[in-house]
């Protein structure tokens, strides 16, 4: 074969070997965002958090839970010179994270990546490990990728009734709060401390949703129960009773500023 031959062949092959090259940096650069944004919620990183999305700060994550089909969405308009008190003032979540399995669609300045998250959560005498199905949109703005929307399948942990059941209870009553169901989100709550009254969680739900009623005396009667159960309570992982001691001691300071 002439050199003239090789040369052309080399020719036709240099584009392609470049745009291979150039679709697994963006793939790696995709998985550096999910890592990131991942591991900044965990660490209670806001503002890391939010350099991850979307320039519009328009964001909305849905999460699926695969035996129920039961879902729920947040949708709000992110600040990226704001910090979230909300999230700034909590402990970060020790939690490790393994990621595998991807699947890349990219198309220009859209992408979409679907992959495998594992996550061990260190509970008190116990690792609790979650596996979820990770989904995120993808948009590249001034060169670099954000996310625009994300969605989770949890497909399952090694410990459901810790999770599954006590998780789902507290979720549907702050809907209910959310809906201004007040006296259904309290009958909620009331099953979850019936259910797991050694759950200090449980009983910090029920004085939030006693709080958003307005009742002052069964917000701070719940909310002592929970700070009571705390050291008590083999339920529920360290890292949460933190969260749970805040949520709680807060809401003695929130009762005052009630009318």
């Amino acid at each position: 074969m002439s050199k003239s031959v090789y040369f052309f062949i080399v020719l036709f092959c240099l584009p392609l070997f470049a745009q291979d090259v150039n679709l697994e940096a963006e793939k790696e650069a995709i998985k550096e965002v999910c890592r990131k944004k991942t591991m900044s919620f965990m660490n209670r990183d806001g503002f890391t958090q939010r350099s991850c999305m979307t320039d519009e700060h328009d964001f909305v994550r849905i999460v699926y839970d695969e035996e129920n089909a039961h879902g729920y969405s947040w949708h709000r308009k992110l600040d990226p010179n704001k910090k979230d008190e909300s999230t700034e003032k909590q402990e970060p979540y020790p939690v490790k994270i393994e990621n595998d399995d991807y699947i890349f669609h990219i198309n220009g300045d859209l992408a979409w990546v679907s992959y495998r998250q594992k996550a061990l959560e260190e509970a008190l005498g116990r690792t609790i490990t979650w596996e979820m199905r990770e989904n995120r949109t993808f948009r590249k703005e001034n060169g670099e990728w954000k996310i625009v929307a994300a969605a989770t399948l949890s497909t399952g942990c090694d410990d459901p009734k810790v999770f599954h059941i006590k998780q789902k209870l507290t979720d549907i009553s702050n809907l209910l709060i959310d809906a201004k169901e007040f006296d259904k989100a309290i009958r909620v709550a009331e099953l979850a401390v019936e259910m797991f009254p050694e759950s200090s969680h449980a009983y910090d739900a029920l004085a939030w949703a006693y709080y958003n009623q307005g009742n002052k005396e069964k917000t701070i009667e719940y909310a002592q129960k929970a700070l009571d159960q705390i050291p008590k309570d083999n339920f529920t992982p360290q890292w949460r009773q933190a969260q749970i001691k805040q949520w709680a001691e807060g809401k003695f300071e929130a009762v005052k500023q009630m009318k």
